[in-house]
This record gives C-alpha cells, sequence and structure tokens, in this order.
C-alpha cells in the first residue's frame, strides 16, 4: 500500500474528500490566481470537494472517525492553545507562554493519533503566505509523515502529483458523502486550493468573512447573505450538485464564468456565455440548462430541478440578455454560464 492511498484510507482533516486522483484538468491554480488578481473571469470546475491526501482529521483535540489531534512541535518546543483567526494559526509556548503566530510557526508539526491503535502521523507547515490579491487569506504548504518513514510527502496534491497549497477553514467540517457543512466550533480544515473548499476561498466566499447584501436591481429590499452560506453554496455549483446531496454532474475540466449579485459583487460574470443555473447551499434554486447533459438529468427527491423563472428549459438564455426585472424574481446567492457548446 503505497503512502497516497494509506493517508486518503485515514480520513477527516479536510473531510468530504473525494480520492485526490480524480483532480485532473480543474487543478490550474495559475487561472484561480489570475482571476483572483483580475476579480473576474473564467474557471475550471471539478469533482473533488476537498483533494488532500491527508483526509479525515480535524485539529480540535476531539476524536473524530477514530483521529485525535495529539500535540504541536516546533523546533523541539511544545506548543499548547492552537487558535486560528482567519487563515492565522496562533499557539503558546508550553512553561513560558511565549505566544507564537503567523510565520512563526513554519515548521512547526501537529502530532496526531490514530486511536484505533496509538498510530502517530504528523503534518508539518513547510511555508505561509498571503494569495496574491487577498492579503486577509494566507496559503500553507504542508507535508505529511507516516510511522517509520523518515521522509516527508506533500498533503495536497493535484492530479500529477504536483503538491498543491491549502487554506484553512475555521469552525467547521464537510459530510465526504453529502458535502454537507456541519458546524463544529474549534475545528480546523485544509482545504486543497485545487478543489471544491479551497477554490471557493480563493475566489473570494471566504466563509468567516462579514455578512454582504443581496438586492433587488434597483437597491431595495436587500437581504443580509451569511458568507458561510455563499462559499457552500459554491462548493455546490463548481461540482454541478444540483441536489445538494454530494452527488456530482459535470466533468473535470468544463469552462464556467462564476458571479454573484451582492451589492458589493465579489465575482462578476466577464462572458456573454448562457445562464446554466442558481446556486444555494443545498444545490440549485434553479437551473436552465446542464453543463454537461450528456450525463443525464439529476432527479432530486423524484423531481427535476425547477426551471429559472421567465425561461424555457435547454433555451440559451445570455446572461446579458437576462433583463433586471428577471433578476429580481431569480433565487438563489451563485450563478453559473457556460458556452453552448461544452453540453455532451
Amino acid at each position: 500500500m503505497n503512502i497516497q492511498t494509506r493517508w486518503a484510507m485515514l480520513a477527516l482533516l479536510a473531510v468530504g474528500c473525494d480520492a485526490p486522483e480524480y483532480a485532473y484538468e480543474d487543478d490550474d491554480l495559475g487561472a484561480v490566481e489570475e482571476r483572483m488578481i483580475a476579480n473576474n473571469g473564467m474557471v475550471l470546475n471539478g469533482m473533488v470537494l476537498n483533494g488532500m491526501v491527508l483526509n479525515g482529521m480535524v485539529l480540535n483535540g476531539m476524536v473524530l472517525n477514530g483521529m485525535v489531534l495529539n500535540g504541536m512541535v516546533l523546533n523541539g518546543m511544545v506548543l499548547n492553545g492552537m487558535v486560528l483567526n482567519g487563515t492565522v494559526f496562533g499557539a503558546v509556548q508550553e512553561g513560558s507562554n511565549t505566544p507564537v503566530s503567523g510565520q512563526g510557526l513554519v515548521g512547526a508539526v501537529f502530532i496526531i493519533e490514530r486511536t484505533s491503535d496509538n498510530t502517530t502521523y504528523e503534518l508539518r507547515i513547510d511555508a505561509i503566505s498571503p494569495i496574491p490579491g487577498m492579503p486577509d487569506v494566507n496559503e500553507y504548504t504542508l507535508s505529511a509523515r507516516q510511522p517509520g518513514v523518515t521522509t516527508w510527502e506533500s498533503a495536497c496534491k493535484d492530479g500529477q502529483g504536483q503538491a498543491v497549497t491549502a487554506i484553512p477553514i475555521p469552525d467547521a467540517t464537510w459530510n465526504e458523502a453529502t458535502g454537507a457543512r456541519i458546524e463544529r466550533p474549534g475545528a480546523v480544515v485544509f482545504a486543497c486550493r485545487n478543489a471544491a473548499l479551497g477554490k471557493c476561498v480563493s475566489w473570494g466566499y471566504r466563509p468567516w468573512a462579514a455578512a454582504s447584501n443581496r438586492c433587488k436591481s434597483d437597491g431595495s429590499q436587500c437581504q443580509t447573505v451569511d458568507m458561510r452560506d455563499a462559499h457552500q453554496a459554491c462548493t455546490r455549483m463548481v461540482r454541478a450538485d444540483f441536489c445538494g446531496n454530494g452527488q456530482t454532474w459535470t466533468l473535470n475540466g468544463t469552462p464556467l464564468d462564476i458571479f454573484d449579485r451582492f451589492q458589493t459583487r465579489i465575482q462578476d460574470h466577464v462572458s456573454d456565455w448562457g445562464l446554466e443555473a442558481a446556486w444555494t447551499p443545498n444545490g440549485a434554486a434553479c437551473v436552465a440548462r446542464y453543463r454537461q447533459e450528456g450525463l443525464g438529468v439529476p432527479t432530486c427527491n423524484g423531481q427535476a430541478p425547477a426551471v429559472c423563472p421567465g425561461m424555457a428549459m435547454h433555451d440559451y438564455w445570455s446572461v446579458d440578455s437576462i433583463t433586471n426585472s428577471t433578476w429580481d424574481t431569480m433565487p438563489g446567492l451563485l450563478y453559473t454560464a457556460f458556452p453552448l457548446d461544452t453540453t455532451n
């Protein structure tokens, strides 16, 4: 059994992970970074929720799925009281209570124990850096090591086995079967940037950020949107999880234009592609087309998803042709469009 397979079997720091080898042509971090700098653009979707080779561990001192955080060490010194503020970790040195945070934790090793046989695993912080265009979001280069092995391997990998950075997400885990967010104060998920959880943070939908407003076209009737809901809607959107049950209806590498209609846009559309769907934390609120119709039509609780208001199913409704009055009746938090010729 190779190390990547073994880590994948242990799995819930990055809970809700499909096997990492599924992440292929959507692992385009250059495109992600370019989009964040420009605050717009097109992206590639993918089926993987997290993509970590270290699945199954939550860093909050609690036993979960047979794993427990059993300590944190930096240069031989024990660290206690780990906290995460945004994406910045902090702890104190045992004995002196000297605080250590941010870049001071490069080289720190999380000691993680499998409770069934007391086997110890290690997760090391190799580098920390802010994401370009998002100074409040840090990405982490992480390495993992299994018992009895002296060498380290990247904790996040793309489909070609290349190292990928991760973003820590506080106070939640994700159900690996359904993709549902589970509120868990004190927990930390390291989300690989090439898969849904990390991509959605990289695109600006930070679940810990201040709420945004969704208003009518004239600025009236504003509703407050919790960014945890926006992030969760994004994870459904990027994986084409129309029913919100964890089942994906897409192929890796399908191009998408993703956008929202918040009062202050986080992502705006940059194409005149046809509208696909409106997205909520529970899946698609309504659908105009399916990005990969060759995979079949989703059935959610015995019914196909609702058709978006004012539209006929399968028609090509370019985003720019949709009137403000239609947008004012459109459900959802986030939206997807894709070109006419991607449907199979």
